[in-house]
């Protein structure tokens, strides 16, 4: 049988590179060098010894000051056979056990038109090599030689120059280049084992110096853990970093678990520390260290094997811990932030105030990931549902035990009652919000032009437009601002026109604003004699009344007309009720008192002032029909005076 390899597209293998042209990926060539340079210094003195190592990287600009490439030099173990073979092949696994994906250099081609290396790996003069690496569709590796032009061991890299694309994001200030490589190499600098690396830029910069210059803060400690007999120790060390430093998906602050010189593990901590930037523009960092992680990490040193987890998790709960300890300024406004969340919840869901009693303390027992009012609320609600589970608990073991049934059962209705309470409770605080909507809706909608609200915006807060008894339950209308009385009315109707609500009786297309009536002890076809009641709402401030315009006349008609009809029937067209010559009506005029109405109560009068109120009344023998005519801030302060004790019993404000 015969066989064939498989073969491959070297220009279509680094186009097929997804990269698009950005500050971040213009410099991922860099980063590319540097790791393998790392690599080679590790290769040659050891894991614990990468500060024996130097890598400089020079930038290279043109006469518009604009960079246009990079020198990566480093003193690692260079390309020996190895390393070289590895070079030569596509998607190599030569450096897999480390992270190595076998592509870095494919990238230096994706943003680099060309790139030059030039490697010495012995110390005869033989012991090196050079050669360019271009992206061509044959020979990629060109002008090969096998002697070095540097001196010493190690690896020059030059990749120049910039593919057009990726040199205009490229980031031109020496300072953010800089800052880009500590970001991107930040645990090597957090565990302190880093080769000295220095950026060349008409002048030199050590990174390590300028890393030194970046912490905030910084605190040593150590974590003791207890294993049977033997006691481990760890030291950690807390930093406070420009989060621009964090450029990690997992989050920005986080605790790095590290062995023999090197970081190992991330371990993001955002959602425990309950923030993501530290006073708006630094992150947090810890190293943890110690002989038992240096013994326990694998051969790769991309993991840690614990052994026993328990330790795992206890190293890190004191590690967090001591974390919060560090950050205790900015975790106390979290607290103070939480503590005021809960306690504006409280104020607008009063069912919670039979469960907390002390804003502070419940907002201690939270996550200080939990900030937000959805968050806090649905907190709120699992400890409402948990106290309600454990009463309901209680009292069914209560039976199973056959203890004192009388003094179980007391105990179980103390705290139904308190949840009772907090239904109450609440109900109580949304009368008070609705008063202050209500409130609102008097004041002018247009300050410059003094124009008020219309009739309609006030009526529909009260009743919905268009509606009717049938559309809805007892809690979504708001007639108790009114009159607590008309709140319990067995059947309304909301603008609806009369021939609508006598089923054609009469045929007038007219909408009473409101009209209300018993059906007697929850019966249909209530006696002909229970009142029927009709509210008009006006314009708050209108003053321009006339004998043929105005809700005395308006509401007069109305009346005639339902009597007329004869009857009341429902949205299905069913008759209700009846209504006879002699059937009671009472008017509720709403709107405020100006001048032209006061004239219109003289011609249509006398009507009475009730004292101390702004509401007038008249019964009207003609029509027989009581009428009320009372201004909003009348009907507003009668519905808070109604409702005052209330809200002084329950510590509502009004």
């Amino acid at each position: 049988m015969k066989s064939k390899s498989v073969g491959w597209d070297f220009v279509g293998r680094i186009r097929n590179i997804s990269l698009a042209p950005s500050p971040a990926n213009s410099l991922l060539p860099v980063f590319e060098g540097i790791t393998n340079s790392i690599q080679a210094i590790e290769e040659r003195f050891g894991a614990e010894n990468l500060s024996h190592g130097r890598i400089a990287v020079e930038v290279l600009r043109d006469d518009q000051g604009d960079v246009t490439g990079f020198i990566i030099d480093d003193n690692g173990v260079g390309l020996n056979q190895e390393n070289m073979g590895s070079f030569e092949t596509s998607d190599s696994r030569y450096k897999s056990a480390r992270g190595g994906k076998g592509i870095g250099r494919f990238v230096w081609l994706k943003v680099f038109e060309k790139v030059h290396v030039d490697s010495r790996y012995g110390d005869a003069p033989t012991d090196g090599l050079s050669f360019d690496f271009a992206l061509t569709e044959k020979n990629q590796i060109a002008n090969i030689s096998e002697r070095a032009a540097r001196p010493k061991r190690g690896t020059t890299v030059r990749l120049n120059p910039f593919r057009s694309e990726y040199k205009s994001v490229c980031p031109k200030r020496a300072e953010t280049i800089q800052a880009k490589i500590i970001s991107h190499f930040l645990s090597y600098f957090i565990s302190g084992n880093t080769p000295e690396i220095t950026v060349v830029d008409g002048e030199e910069s050590r990174l390590s110096t300028e890393f030194a210059d970046y912490v905030q803060g910084r605190k040593d400690s150590e974590i003791t853990v207890q294993v049977g007999n033997d006691s481990l120790t760890f030291q950690y060390t807390c930093l406070l970093l420009p989060k621009s430093l964090s450029d990690d998906e997992k989050g920005t602050n986080a605790i790095f678990y590290g062995a023999n010189g090197r970081a190992v593990v991330r371990r993001a901590i955002d959602n425990a520390i309950g923030m993501q930037a530290i006073e708006g523009s630094n992150a947090f960092f810890g190293y943890v260290t110690g002989t038992y992680l240096d013994r326990h990490v694998n051969q790769e040193r991309t993991a840690i094997s614990w052994g026993d987890e328990d330790v795992a998790d206890q190293v890190h709960s004191q590690a967090l811990a001591l974390t919060k300890e560090f950050l205790s300024p900015q975790i106390v406004k979290i607290r103070t932030k939480q503590t005021e969340v809960v306690s504006k919840l409280l104020g607008e869901n009063l069912r919670f105030i039979t469960i907390v009693s002390d804003p502070a303390e419940f907002a201690a027992s939270l996550e200080l990931g939990t900030q937000s009012s959805e968050d806090i609320y649905l907190e709120l609600s699992r400890e409402a549902r948990r106290e309600e589970n454990r009463t309901r608990l209680e009292y069914s073991q209560a039976k199973k035990k056959k203890t004192d049934i009388d003094e179980d059962v007391k105990k179980y209705t103390a705290k139904l009652s308190k949840e009772s309470l907090a239904s109450l409770a609440e109900y109580v605080y949304k009368r008070k919000l609705i008063l202050n909507a209500f409130e609102d809706k008097l004041a002018f909608s247009d300050v410059e032009s003094k124009r008020h609200e219309l009739e309609e915006v006030v009526h529909d807060l009260i009743v919905p437009l268009r509606s009717t008894f049938d559309d809805m339950r007892y809690e979504d209308h708001n007639l108790w601002i009114v009159d607590d009385q008309l709140a319990f009315y067995s059947y309304f109707n909301s603008d609806k026109t009369l021939r609508a609500i006598t089923g054609g009786a009469d045929a007038s297309t007219k909408e009473p604003d409101l009209t209300l009536f018993d059906l007697g002890l929850g019966m249909e076809r209530a006696g002909s004699l229970e009142p029927v009641s009709i509210i008009e709402f006006k314009r708050p401030g209108r003053s321009n009344y006339t004998l043929s315009d105005n809700p005395i006349v308006q509401i007069r008609e109305y009346c005639s007309r339902l009597r007329s009809a004869g009857r009341l029937v429902n949205a299905r067209g069913k008759e209700l009720r009846a209504i006879e010559e002699n059937t009671p009506f009472q008017g509720h005029i709403i709107a405020d008192i100006t001048p032209s109405l006061i004239e219109m109560m003289k011609q249509f009068g006398p009507y009475a002032k009730k004292a101390g109120h702004n509401c007038y009344y008249k019964w009207d023998d003609e029509y027989k029909m009581f009428i009320q005519i009372q201004s909003y801030s009348d009907v507003l302060k009668g519905a808070r005076a109604r409702n005052e004790a209330f809200f002084q019993h329950l510590g509502v404000n009004l």
